[in-house]
């Protein structure tokens, strides 16, 4: 922390500001020292200028090239330790491990992608978080919807034994709803009236079958037509029967919509509309996840052209050294030529001596020439071996670069993947939405049964009021009956054996002798039910 107060954020920021700003100082430095080395050849002591100018131009070529070789070698070994770690913490979390600490000390574009990172972490957390809660709540709406479905059906198998025993001739029986289910009360309510008007109809029948039969000693006229009259009565009684049956059967019916009908109503409807607010959430974390994907994605694209300008930056490295060489092979050229030239001096001064002059200074330059010659070469050959040391180096580093190019694109092939399952799970959350809608439309469907039971209702209704029709038929038919009595005294025999088989045949129903001639005077009751 003590050595970042020198670099300002602005330059800690970025990566390639980073990385220009420490080439820029190993330029500004070799520069320095170049300034340093040519002050040295000028005023420089103890060596010919030619040795001094050499030995600086050498000097200073090696110590670019390392300067610029270890800056590679630390750039390079930085990013790669951080992508490194960076892509093991990754690897980590799409294990499922959400508690993985992705907290760094750096600012830069590698700090910027571990928040990116983190940021998707958390989103993906909350949403599976979410989606359990929402799962939770969708499975206790479906056991609260199927214990009311129980309920329901328990309530329908009693109604419908109810409904049996008194199709079986026991009128007594009324239907106790023991739920608050409107629809249950309301069916409940329309069989007891039905079965009020039937019992009343019965009763009554029953009064007149035995007042026949008390009466039967008194008919001996006309006994034709009080057989013809029973005859009516009976078949009047018979349609009732009918009717009732076909009111019972109706009912069934209505009771099998109302079992299909009540499942899931009252709960789905009154859920659906919360769990798609539910899933909207859902669906917008997930897009926030992708979103934060596409970012982290974008965060290494640019590390990665980042590391390709480092790249870049080691091949021109690489070339400059290559420039080096041949200028090394030049002065190695030009060394050979003052060899050759201290050659020729000393076969000239060999000839001077030949001629009896004087050779001795002739021969020392040549021997001088010769020895800066030697020197010269052996100080390439010393420059050649450093350089192609450090050319080694230079090699290596781009390697190590490349390998972090690569491991870089591999991070990135992983984010895509990682973007490819947040579109699955946005594929996931829609076609819960389209479950939910499909949830809806079956709520229409249960609508279209409610109004299919209402038309089942009408035609129960429409039965009891041909059930009254033909009770005002019988009432005439009675009526006829008393007008006659006197006629049919003769034959009040088969009149009495005719009301005994009618009084037998209504025995079989089990009804209240409460009711009196007035209620078959009121087919206002039987509309109602």
């Amino acid at each position: 922390m003590k050595g970042r107060v020198f670099v300002p954020d602005r330059i800690r920021r970025r990566f390639s500001v980073k990385t220009a700003s420490i080439l820029v100082f190993v330029i500004a430095l070799t520069l320095g020292l170049g300034a340093f080395f040519a002050g040295h050849v000028v005023h420089g002591t103890g060596e010919t200028l030619e040795d001094r100018a050499i030995a600086a131009i050498a000097s200073l070529l090696v110590i670019f090239v390392v300067h610029l070789a270890i800056v590679g070698i630390v750039i390079g070994g930085n990013i790669a330790l951080a992508l490194r770690q960076l892509s093991t913490k990754t690897e980590r979390i799409g294990d499922g491990e959400f508690e993985v600490d992705l907290e760094t000390g750096r600012i830069d574009e590698v700090g910027t992608l571990y928040g990116s990172v983190a940021e998707m972490r958390d989103s993906l957390e909350t949403t599976l978080t979410d989606l359990d809660r929402e799962r939770e709540r969708a499975r206790e709406a479906q056991q609260t919807a199927e214990r009311q479905n129980e309920q329901l059906l328990a309530e329908a198998d009693r109604f419908s034994d109810v409904m049996a025993v008194c199709a079986s001739g026991d009128l007594t029986r009324r239907l106790e709803p023991e739920t608050d289910d409107e629809a249950m009360a309301a069916i409940a309510d329309s069989f007891n009236e039905m079965v009020d008007q039937i019992e009343a109809l019965v009763a009554q029948g029953q009064t007149v079958a035995r007042t026949l039969d008390e009466t039967s000693t008194e008919l001996q006229l006309s006994a034709n037509e009080i057989q013809e009259a029973n005859a009516d009565v009976s078949e009047g009684i018979q349609e009732i029967t009918d009717g009732s049956s076909r009111q019972t059967d109706a009912l069934e019916l209505a009771s099998d919509e109302v079992t299909s009908l009540s499942s899931t109503t009252e709960e789905v409807a009154s859920t659906t509309s919360e769990i798609a607010d539910r899933s909207d959430r859902v669906v917008a974390r997930a897009d926030d996840g992708r979103d934060a994907a596409a970012e982290a994605q974008s965060q290494i694209q640019q590390s990665v052209s980042t590391t390709e300008a480092v790249v870049e930056t080691i091949d021109r490295l690489n070339e400059e050294a290559e420039r080096i060489e041949e200028i090394i092979t030049l002065i190695d050229e030009i060394a050979q030529q003052t060899n050759m030239l201290a050659v020729n001096a000393a076969i000239e001064a060999s000839r001077s001596a030949g001629a009896g002059g004087n050779s001795s200074g002739f021969g020392a330059v040549a021997q001088e020439v010769k020895d800066l010659s030697q020197e010269t070469q052996n100080a390439v050959e010393d420059v050649e071996t450093t350089l192609q040391s450090i050319q080694q180096r230079a090699v290596t580093s781009a390697d190590e670069i490349e390998a972090v190019d690569e491991r870089i694109t591999d991070t990135a092939a992983t984010i895509d993947d990682l973007q490819d399952q947040l579109e699955e799970i946005t594929t996931g959350i829609n076609w819960v939405n389209d479950g939910l809608k499909s949830i809806d439309d079956a709520t229409g469907d249960q609508a279209d049964s409610a109004a299919e039971i209402a038309t089942i209702v009408d035609e129960v209704t429409t039965v009891s009021a041909e059930t009254t029709q033909h009770s005002q038929e019988v009432a005439a038919a009675a009526e006829e009956t008393a007008a006659t009595a006197v006629q049919v005294s003769d034959k009040s025999r088969a009149l009495d054996q005719q009301a005994q088989q009618l009084t037998s045949t209504l025995d079989v129903f089990a009804a209240e002798d409460e009711t009196t001639p007035d209620v078959l005077e009121s087919p206002s009751g039987g509309g109602g039910a």
